[in-house]
């Protein structure tokens, strides 16, 4: 969610994101009750997005509505089978910035970047807000996230970085029909820390036929990777911002870029596409360069 000069807009949502397959919600808005009780789930606490120290976005109330932390969109992909796009914002003297990645799409990549000014060190909480509870479906806790299933469809998600986050799950509302709320059980992520990075996979479809991601993690970030058909997806990701990447993957060889984050799409163990997202456009294979576009420039459709 990005907006600016949102005085029309009552909730505190800025970076927040939702997710659908066809008409079902797997990550969710806290929606609208009604007019008196609008508040109920206006707060950042209903919506998929990052706190600081258990605050976000400035909150409304009945009698002050939220005149707006403005959210920024930019550098953004829309193709076929990759999508992609940052939103920034600032709020409890922390600079937020979330990367969204979308593959093929049944694979969700956000990077959140969260770096305070503060003389002291913050909590980090993402939130992460899945469909189920209430007869509606369930949720079940994994070692590296949890796993929502809801009307048939799963929704899987691994938070992969920071090492050392702590997890915890919450009951919390939410309203798609009017004066009604529904349950449904919140991911908490929680990190201490004067900066930190979530890297999270979101991977969702029918119920037991997801594929997760292979994660390898190396000298400077980590690559995600899923095959696809003859091929294969692979997304690297820096540990933070300005550090670079050199990843070892099994197959394929020692992949280096001095980019923020990278897509490749493989075949044969041979790069058939590239696209960076955030810094030059540089990568190598086993120190062979790669042709590679930079996401600012994207506009036609990738290779099949």
């Amino acid at each position: 969610d990005a907006r600016t000069r949102g005085l029309r807009h009552e909730h505190a949502d800025g970076t927040s994101l939702t997710l659908w397959k066809g008409s079902v919600p797997l990550l969710l808005d806290g929606g609208y009750f009604s007019w008196d009780g609008r508040h109920l789930v206006a707060g950042p606490e209903h919506h998929n997005l990052v706190l600081v120290d258990g605050k976000g976005p400035a909150e409304p109330t009945p009698l002050r509505p939220v005149l707006g932390v403005d959210a920024w969109l930019s550098d953004w992909v829309d193709e076929d089978t990759l999508g992609s796009v940052v939103v920034s914002t600032t709020h409890h003297r922390t600079e937020m910035e979330r990367s969204v990645t979308h593959i093929r799409h049944d694979w969700v990549t956000v990077v959140d970047d969260a770096a305070t000014v503060s003389w002291r060190a913050r909590t980090f909480t993402q939130l992460l807000h899945g469909n189920g509870e209430e007869g509606l479906g369930t949720f079940e806790s994994t070692a590296d996230g949890g796993r929502w299933l809801a009307e048939g469809l799963e929704l899987t998600a691994q938070v992969l970085a920071p090492i050392g986050v702590t997890f915890e799950t919450a009951r919390d509302i939410h309203s798609f029909h009017y004066a009604d709320t529904t349950a449904h059980t919140v991911l908490r992520s929680s990190m201490d820390g004067w900066y930190t990075r979530f890297v999270v996979s979101l991977v969702y479809g029918p119920e037991g036929e997801v594929q997760l991601p292979r994660v390898v993690r190396g000298d400077a970030g980590m690559a995600l990777s899923r095959d696809e058909g003859a091929g294969s997806d692979v997304l690297l990701v820096a540990d933070e911002p300005g550090e670079g990447i050199a990843v070892d993957v099994p197959g394929l060889g020692r992949l280096e870029s001095a980019a923020d984050r990278v897509y490749l799409r493989v075949r044969g163990g041979r790069v058939l596409d590239a696209v960076v997202f955030a810094g030059p456009v540089e990568v190598a294979v086993d120190g062979c360069p790669v042709m590679a576009r930079s996401s600012a420039s994207v506009h036609g459709s990738l290779a099949p």
